[in-house]
């Protein structure tokens, strides 16, 4: 895990590099890292829930079709059209999903959780929508689907 650190309106703002523990087989798994990381989850068990909700493996998935309706998110339609770095200070408290083109990551308490090698995602394109984790528990223990 590395950290970066950087000035916003004169305020320090973090973003850590961290593949959440995945597979070294597995690509294209953001949604797995972005869901493990915004509910403290070990990436295995954030992979076998994502599984029985549609993602197959080494695939994207459509974030906001099959897992966002499925999860205690909310969503957060003040930060559409904006730069992750202008929405910093406003998620200093609380898990968040950002999905931008083609990719989502998670914030966490004001710092920013992805890979390195997704920066370039992270912080040039708009957001599509933040959603907020209105819970810890993200799958009902007691459910069937796993």
């Amino acid at each position: 895990m590395t950290t970066f650190n950087w000035i916003i309106g004169g305020e320090r703002c973090n973003y850590v590099s961290t593949d959440c523990g995945r597979s070294p087989k597995e690509k294209n798994d953001c949604t797995v890292r972005a869901v493990a990381k915004c509910f403290d989850l070990d990436y295995e068990i954030a992979h076998k829930k994502l599984a029985v909700l549609g993602r197959k493996n080494r695939e994207g998935v459509n974030f906001a079709g099959k897992i966002a309706p499925n999860l205690p998110l909310e969503l957060c339609a003040e930060f559409v059209g904006r730069k992750i770095r202008e929405c910093l200070p406003d998620m200093k408290k609380g898990r968040y999903i950002v999905r931008v083109a083609w990719h989502v990551f998670a914030v966490v308490d004001g710092v920013v959780f992805d890979t390195g090698s997704a920066f370039s995602f992270t912080y040039t394109r708009p957001i599509r929508m933040v959603y907020k984790a209105t819970s810890t528990v993200p799958f009902d223990e007691y459910s069937n689907s796993f």
